[in-house]
């Protein structure tokens, strides 16, 4: 009982976050896609304003992507012509910090849903990059 709770828990978490980013995308210009059903393993949305596109993953702990799932990422962004992006809530068993910190995650920027508020919504620079060891 308690593991099918962790995992409706862990579920309305990834929802929320999906909600969260795409809000903070819409707020800052961008044109947003449904969620991705066909390879919701790789990303998840895909965002587009003026000639920026973003390739996003949304993960509650960016420390569960695997490092399979970031090159898959990283390919099909660069297939698009368009920058990889981890969004997630937690590093560990800690929260994100929100203070502008942006992670990397075997190579690929990854940060908060409230510190991509700042960086596109407010348009407040990060303030701290962690390497890939910070969050793993």
């Amino acid at each position: 009982m308690e593991f099918a709770a962790i995992t409706v828990y862990s579920q309305m978490s990834y929802e929320r976050l999906l909600q969260r980013v795409t809000s903070v995308l819409i707020m800052a210009g961008y044109a947003v896609s449904e969620r991705c059903g066909m390879r919701p393993r790789s990303f998840d949305l895909i965002a587009r304003r003026d000639d920026e596109l973003l390739v996003i993953k949304a993960v509650v702990h960016i420390d569960s992507m695997s490092e399979e799932i970031a090159h898959e990422l990283a390919a099909i962004a660069h297939f698009l012509k368009g920058k990889p992006l981890v969004v997630g809530e937690k590093a560990r068993d800690a929260e994100l910090e929100r203070g502008g910190a942006v992670y990397l995650r075997y190579g690929i920027v990854s940060t908060s849903a409230m510190t991509l508020y700042d960086l596109f919504v407010e348009e407040v620079p990060p303030l701290s990059m962690h390497s890939r060891a910070a969050c793993t």
